[in-house]
């Protein structure tokens, strides 16, 4: 018979939260101040015919922007599908009840997190940067960005939330 495992939350919270979060940091540094963020954009910007050539083409604009957040709209009914269904004593889902309560929970919390960081952050899309034509100057993540700039809306973007919003399925 399998004995029940222990967990030592010690350890836990070492690899689930605070290495994750100096790796987090550490990228964030890495791509903040060493302009890897502009030298990626810079892949997908047509210097030559100031256009960004995927930015409204049918796989990034209906598969990717479209169906992505549908699959997503998706994936959050059926698991609030199935919890409550795991209320009724005689459910299959009946003793993972509290399992898809957190996978709710956590899954909605993720990209409502995110909307109010899109709401209060002032970076812009590339294409409204004016390193590739647009009218907005470029702000790293933690500068300062005056009183008379406008809230940028593209950062954190919304596909990398919903991204996370998966991860939630490794603790599930």
């Amino acid at each position: 018979m399998l004995e029940p495992t222990k967990l030592n939350f010690d350890k836990f919270v070492l690899v689930h939260f605070i290495i994750p979060l100096l790796l987090f940091v550490l990228v964030l540094a890495v791509l903040g101040y060493f302009h890897v963020d502009l030298w990626i954009a810079r892949h997908f910007y047509n210097a030559g015919l100031h256009q960004w050539p995927h930015k409204e083409s049918w796989l990034t604009e209906n598969v990717l922007h479209v169906g992505g957040r549908y699959f997503t709209y998706l994936l959050a009914a059926a698991v609030a599908l199935c919890w409550l269904i795991s209320l009724r004593a005689d459910s299959v889902f009946f003793r993972y009840r509290r399992h898809l309560l957190f996978l709710l929970i956590s899954g909605i919390s993720g990209p409502l997190i995110i909307v109010l960081l899109k709401n209060h952050t002032h970076i812009y899309c590339p294409w409204s940067l004016e390193l590739f034509g647009g009218d907005k100057p470029y702000v790293r993540l933690f500068d300062y960005a005056g009183g008379n700039l406008e809230v940028g809306h593209c950062f954190p973007a919304a596909h990398a939330g919903a991204g996370f919003t998966f991860l939630n399925l490794y603790f599930f």
